[in-house]
């Protein structure tokens, strides 16, 4: 008989292909299923099955942990599998922690997905793990670049209030249709590298987890120097040249000393026609991909224009800036000008300063701005909860207004909303003694007005 499990015993969608189903939409499909919000359900997890290295850390961190593959990772990975009784380790990165770098292995935004893919499903589609990897940015299937689900098509008046936006890929979070049908553009076409590159990183992620756990730092190494070796004559300049990276990183690398990162992985691959796979495990392969690589000319690189501005007109355009009505930062007006940015402290130390005090005061303004903003909102939805006899709360608000409070992050709508709590409770304490005072001034005038017994 089986054991009885605290969740629904799901299994990943596409466990062994390049569509594998990432650790983030399988919680969210988990939590679907039990009609619960995934924070919910991951606080019932860690509540069953606690550990010492979850103390102190939202849930949103969990969640953040298990994407980005740190050591916290591996343990609430291993509660998931316990509370569902289903093998997950294939939907996470974290299996690439021992011999690839975790740094910007993962995108930090909300998701991205292939047009194409979400509008053929006749279900409600999954988030893949390819596509959450910051190398990846087409899909390997159709050949059109990926989008981010942070963008709707819908306008504004069809968006839906915060408390009522759903948390199920496939669905866009904004307008709530299916497949992002909001999005009515043609999908925008790959080029070949990008098509290459998530080919590999599709058949990295099609792995099972005993050929990942086979896999080292050293095997890393010794593909990376076997590729050096076979494709450039054992010249890492040339390797590096080819493949648009530093002649450092690539030295490091074969050098054991620093683990390389995916996307700087596939450039090198990229550049030898290498398989990715192969490379990982310490070999050279010719790279057998529906579209061929090895083309150098297509890996993007990075565009310097040197300023044609001479010190004067930089120093008129810096102190321009400072008096616009929403004045960049350095960093902006630095980019706009094609400078560095240590080129405006170096030089103009002077009038960076008063960019970059103007800059802070408008910042200021903003937030202040945002800050009375939602404090008005939350506090006409306290008088409204007020005088229809409804308990004035954190929850309340929020499903009142449609703003979320998030308690982890204490933004400006966090600080809104304590404060209007603070005021609203402490000026209902104080309603309430006036009028206890007044009904003991009542009580005592009428004692006072009553004839004397003796009389």
């Amino acid at each position: 008989m089986r054991e009885r499990t605290l969740f629904y015993p799901l299994k990943p969608m596409g466990e062994g292909t390049p569509e594998v189903e990432s650790s983030g939409s399988y919680i969210r499909r988990l939590a679907f299923a039990h009609s619960e919000m995934p924070t919910t359900l991951m606080r019932q997890m860690l509540t069953a099955f606690p550990f010492d290295e979850a103390n102190g850390r939202t849930v949103e961190e969990i969640v953040m942990g298990i994407n980005l593959g740190y050591v916290v990772g591996n343990r609430v990975m291993q509660r998931l599998e316990k509370s569902t009784g289903t093998r997950l380790m294939a939907t996470s990165p974290v299996r690439f922690n021992e011999f690839l770098s975790m740094r910007g292995l993962q995108r930090n935004e909300a998701g991205t997905y292939c047009p194409c893919c979400v509008q053929e499903s006749s279900e409600i589609s999954y988030g893949h793990l390819a596509w959450e990897l910051t190398a990846v940015a087409a899909c390997p299937k159709h050949g059109v670049r990926l989008r981010s689900a942070k963008v709707c098509g819908a306008p504004k008046e069809e968006h839906l209030k915060s408390m009522n936006r759903p948390s199920l890929f496939g669905v866009c979070a904004c307008c709530g249709s299916i497949g992002f049908g909001c999005m009515t553009g043609e999908p925008e076409p790959a080029s070949n590298y990008e098509i290459w590159v998530a080919h590999q990183v599709g058949e990295l992620v099609a792995l099972p987890t005993a050929e990942v756990e086979a896999m080292t730092a050293e095997s890393v190494r010794k593909g990376i120097v076997a590729v050096v070796k076979e494709a450039f004559n054992g010249s890492v300049v040339r390797a590096a040249k080819r493949s648009g990276l530093g002649r450092s990183s690539v030295c490091v690398w074969a050098n054991g000393t620093v683990a390389p990162a995916l996307d700087s992985l596939v450039r090198l691959c990229f550049g030898a026609n290498a398989s990715l796979v192969a490379l990982l495990k310490g070999q050279f392969v010719a790279a057998q991909c529906a579209e061929p690589g090895g083309i150098w000319s297509d890996i993007p690189r990075r565009q310097y224009r040197k300023t044609s501005l001479s010190d004067q007109q930089i120093r008129e355009a810096i102190l321009a800036a400072a008096n616009q009505p929403v004045p960049p930062s350095a960093k902006e007006l630095a980019r706009s000008l094609n400078v560095d940015v240590t080129l405006l402290r170096k030089r103009f130390r002077e009038e960076q300063n008063v960019l970059v005090a103007s800059h802070q005061k408008h910042r200021d303004r903003e937030t202040q701005r945002r800050y009375d903003n939602a404090h008005s909102l939350f506090m006409a939805a306290a008088d409204s909860l007020a005088k229809s006899g409804k308990a004035v709360g954190r929850a309340n608000l929020q499903k009142l207004t449609g703003w979320v409070s998030y308690e982890s992050c204490r933004g400006i709508r966090h600080r809104a909303m304590v404060d209007v709590l603070g005021r609203f409770n402490a000026r209902c304490a104080l309603d309430t003694a006036s009028e206890e005072e007044c009904l003991m001034a009542s009580v005592e005038g009428a004692t006072c007005a009553q004839p004397s017994s003796a009389t």
